[in-house]
This record gives structure tokens, sequence and C-alpha cells, in this order.
């Protein structure tokens, strides 16, 4: 796994925005019209769906956030401003499917009780839809930089150069 995290900083991203994506859209089911009154099996599709857009939220945020620091290695190094970025970028896209699937679209209904913030009139529980996406973000940085990923490499040893009392060694060859 240590190398796969400098390797592929999506799959880490990815990795851990589903985990804690699913158990927060788990969480929430309460808060949207007929989810817990649902069968267990579609219940668990219709979150699981939800869950993977919630991924590509992240990873989006992720994106947005490498091509401003013009790398995709951004995240073995966060700066307080990457991590406002792509938060940023993911409450936005959250914020804004949201009001599409629950205005225009009439894909789901908020429960009676679910607080609406104007004035587009979404429900804050997408807003808190940003502490599973900041926890995913924060644990993703911390396992990256457990890794070891942040470390300099040394290059292999037959890749160094040593020079000792005017003879040169390298890859077993001796010159004067």
């Amino acid at each position: 796994m240590t190398r796969i995290l400098p390797l592929a900083p999506e799959l880490t991203i990815a990795l851990f925005s589903f985990a804690f994506h699913f158990v927060w859209e788990m969480l929430q089911v309460p808060a949207y019209e007929g989810m817990s009154v649902m069968e267990h099996w579609p219940g668990i599709m219709v979150c699981t769906q939800a869950t993977i857009g919630d991924v590509g939220f992240a990873l989006a945020a992720f994106w947005v956030v490498a091509v401003f620091r013009r790398s995709r290695r951004w995240i073995l190094s966060p700066s307080v401003g990457d991590v406002l970025l792509f938060l940023a970028v993911g409450m936005i896209l959250t914020i804004g499917f949201e009001y599409y699937y629950v205005e225009i679209a009439h894909r789901w209904t908020y429960a009676a009780w679910m607080p609406l913030v104007p004035p587009l009139r979404y429900g804050s529980e997408s807003v808190h839809a940003m502490g599973p996406r900041a926890t995913s973000c924060a644990v993703a940085f911390k396992a990256a930089a457990a890794s070891g990923a942040m470390r300099r490499r040394r290059p292999p040893c037959h890749a160094t150069k040593v020079r000792i009392i005017g003879v040169t060694k390298r890859r077993g060859h001796e010159t004067l």
C-alpha cells in the first residue's frame, strides 16, 4: 500500500471517500421522504448510488486542486488553501446537485422535519455531508504522509558515483 499512495492519489481519495460517505448516507436515511420505510436492499442500493456520486464530487474537487497546483501529488503536502479549495469545490457540487435533484428533477423529497437553507431551499443535511468529506480528506492526507511518501527517495546503489582517492567507481567499472 505504501507504493500505491503516491502513485495513485485518486485511489486513496476514492477509497476513504467511499467508506465515510456510505456511512453518512446510511445515517441520513430518515432525512429523506420514504427512505426509512423502504425495503432493506433497495435502500442500500440508493445509498450506494448516492455514495458513488459523493466519491465523484471528492475526485472532482481533488482534480481542481491538482490543476491549480499543477500536480496530482498535492495530497502529499497540502496547504491550508489546498484543503479549503478541495472543500469549497465539494460544497458547490453538493449544493448544486442537491438543488437539481430536489427542485428540478424531483428525484427525491426531504422529510417534513428537514430544515431548508434559503435561498435555494436545499436540505441542511447536504451541507453536513462536508463532515465526512473533510474527514475522508484528512484521513487520506494522513495515510499518504504516514506511508513515507513524503520522504525523499535515495537513488539506488548502482546509480551512485563514489570518488575515492582519484578512482571513480560506477556500476562496477573503474576509471582513473
